[in-house]
């Protein structure tokens, strides 16, 4: 594997975001890139912006493969949008009570969630509830811009000599407030699988930081996405080619110049 640039896409579409992550490893003779950045940004809700038709092709190609989920419950993960929604009216307490509370059977509940679920660490990690530490001290005044991050890998319990480790590829989130009233999320990955968790991440990571903007009295802007190493996961580079001109017929598209700048050496 080379390296020596970064391939970076900007997109105001989840959607069109994913699509071209997909694309850049869709190129010949790229195997992994490295790193990736995507943008997704142009905001004007809470709701992340999205394309269905594009994301019921993602999730018909998940669904081949019984080892994989759907981008629904990759996001849920990160954020559990359906929880805050019925917590919504009692607030950010009752809401990470309730969610800590039923941790341990979501984890029980499917092998991969065995050492943990991102939203669980950010909001439980060796007893610390760190998102709700970042509305706390925003809502007092304090808004320095190194206090705005949430660390999910641990060191004490992640670094292993096992050969393969499904989690945490996510290793940390981190909020920016700008001199407009914005919120942006920048999210680091040591690893991902564009094809097996890509959409549904940038999915979770939109939810989550719309709401950290909401609980804040912002509006969320922009969420930055980088990847270390970034590679197709499952789906092989012939079948990715076959999603791509699947999703480009049904949404009118075609080729989509995804803002991407593939930087020499970055893809190999």
């Amino acid at each position: 594997m080379t390296s020596g640039g970064a391939t970076i896409i900007t997109k105001v579409n989840v959607s069109d975001a994913w699509v071209g992550a997909l694309e850049a490893l869709a190129q010949p003779g790229a195997t992994a890139i490295t790193p990736l950045i995507v943008n997704v940004v142009g905001f004007s809700g809470e709701a992340p912006p999205e394309t269905s038709t594009t994301r019921s092709l993602v999730d018909e190609a998940l669904s081949a493969n019984a080892k994989l989920c759907a981008s629904e419950t990759t996001a849920n993960t990160i954020f559990p949008s359906t929880l805050w929604e019925r917590y919504r009216k009692e607030g950010t307490g009752p809401f990470f009570e309730r969610y800590i509370k039923i941790a341990p059977r979501l984890r029980r509940a499917h092998p991969r969630n065995r050492k943990g679920i991102y939203f669980e660490r950010m909001i439980s990690w060796n007893g610390k509830n760190q998102l709700e530490h970042i509305l706390s001290t925003w809502k007092r005044g304090i808004h320095r811009r190194s206090a705005l991050q949430a660390v999910i890998f641990d060191p004490a319990v992640d670094h292993s000599a096992q050969p393969f480790m499904g989690f945490p590829c996510l290793d940390y989130v981190a909020f920016a407030h700008d001199d407009g009233g914005g919120l942006s999320l920048t999210a680091l990955y040591a690893t991902q699988f564009v094809f097996d968790r890509g959409y549904g991440n940038y999915l979770g990571l939109c939810r989550l930081g719309s709401f950290m903007a909401g609980e804040m009295g912002l509006t969320f802007r922009q969420l930055t996405c980088v990847v270390s190493c970034a590679e197709l996961g499952t789906l092989s580079k012939g079948d990715a080619k076959g999603l791509l001109k699947k999703i480009h017929a049904a949404t009118g598209t075609n080729n989509l110049d995804g803002g991407a700048t593939l930087a020499p050496g970055s893809a190999s």
